[in-house]
């Protein structure tokens, strides 16, 4: 393929990208727009990085060379600015900027002279490479372990190493043939990466936006605790993993006491405001491994696996002393809350979540009729053996 085809087909695609980006970014949560506009932009440089391109070919101008480095080494960077902001960093706009304008400042003073040609790729490779290399450091697995993230990172780290075989066929072999191989090579590679690369962060927005929905579909959204379509799906698996491998599962129903009178002595408001701070102090007595679901108004399920039911006893007492020691703020009210609780531990001729769940609930009411903030057990079947 001529270089001339090649830029002209950059040129096209970088505005492709840009137009799918900026329609891509109408169809997503607005809260997409702070990484992915940088990335707009950084498309929008490589667009006019082509059309430049083309002039440097036709002018050889070393001014416009200057620029056309700029202009590659603005868009990575505006790149791994919007990698940083969808992972929540700072930007680091103006270190940025400030790396660019001394790179184009050696770039102009090394001047046209061929003899130097060498030390202005120099320049250019190294800066890219670093660019792509943070970009690729920013992704690390600790940071973003997701398949789209995973593809950017390979995508960026292929990019990045080309840069220093270039410069070392450079040096090595400057009049060979692998010389001119390697910068179409190089020419490409800026050809096909930011298609590559765009389409990897569109996936990692598509995937941020899928897990939001998800968490959505099994969150109840007042308190943040699981609701009873996921805790059911969790139970499932977590009493039929028990029953395989003979170990205890135990259930907590939590119920607040008297609750209706603190709606109808404080409102709605502060009703609202104790189940969100009652889910956060039964939270403080889990393990990583358990999990607390709202199944009702004031209602609450803890699943605790790996624990016989005098453990969970205990957490359970851990549970009601926490909230009834302390009182729940609202505003400038202070309100006293009791809780009730039932305990039941997973029996081996129990088929189901369902059977383990109504024998917690039988339990709860056991305590609330022996007069409340009371933790009861459910009278013991056949344990797992």
């Amino acid at each position: 393929m001529h270089y001339d085809t090649v830029m002209v087909l950059g040129g096209v695609l970088s505005v492709l990208l840009t137009a799918i980006m900026a329609l891509t970014l109408r169809a997503l949560p607005t809260s997409a727009r702070p990484s992915l506009l940088p990335w707009l932009a950084a498309l929008a440089l490589m667009s006019l990085y082509w059309w430049v391109f083309l002039r440097v070919e036709a002018a050889n101008d070393s001014d416009l060379v200057a620029l056309l480095n700029a202009l590659l080494l603005l868009a990575l960077s505006g790149q791994w600015l919007a990698v940083r902001r969808f992972l929540g960093d700072r930007p680091l706009l103006w270190p940025v900027l400030v790396l660019v304008l001394l790179a184009l400042a050696a770039t102009l003073a090394l001047g046209p002279d061929p003899e130097r040609y060498t030390a202005r790729v120099a320049i250019v490779a190294i800066f890219a490479a670093g660019t792509l290399l943070a970009v690729a450091w920013a992704l690390r697995p600790s940071r973003c372990d997701t398949d789209a993230g995973r593809l950017l990172r390979l995508i960026a780290l292929t990019a990045a190493a080309l840069a220093p075989i270039r410069m070392v066929v450079r040096v090595f072999a400057p009049t060979s043939e692998w010389e001119a191989i390697f910068d179409f090579v190089a020419l490409a590679c800026i050809f096909v990466y930011p298609t590559l690369a765009s389409f990897a962060f569109l996936l990692m927005h598509v995937e941020r936006v899928n897990g939001s929905l998800q968490r959505l579909a099994a969150t109840d959204a007042l308190t943040g605790a699981l609701n009873r379509r996921a805790l059911e799906s969790l139970a499932v698996r977590t009493l039929s993993e028990a029953r395989r491998h003979r170990r205890p599962t135990s259930l907590l129903m939590i119920d607040a006491d008297h609750f209706k009178r603190v709606n109808d002595t404080y409102g709605h408001e502060a009703g609202d405001a104790i189940l969100v701070q009652l889910t956060e102090r039964i939270g403080r007595t889990l393990r990583l491994e358990d999990a607390v679901a709202r199944v009702g108004g004031e209602e609450f399920v803890v699943l605790l696996p790996g624990t016989p039911v005098t453990e969970a006893v205990r957490v359970a007492e851990r549970i009601r002393s926490l909230v009834r020691e302390r009182s729940f703020l609202h505003g400038d009210d202070e309100i006293l809350l009791t809780v009730s609780i039932g305990v039941a531990e997973q029996g081996s001729d129990e088929a189901d979540f369902e059977q383990l769940l109504r024998r917690a609930d039988d339990a709860m009411y056991a305590a609330k009729r022996a007069g409340r903030d009371r933790v009861r057990s459910a009278p013991e079947t056949r344990q797992v053996r």
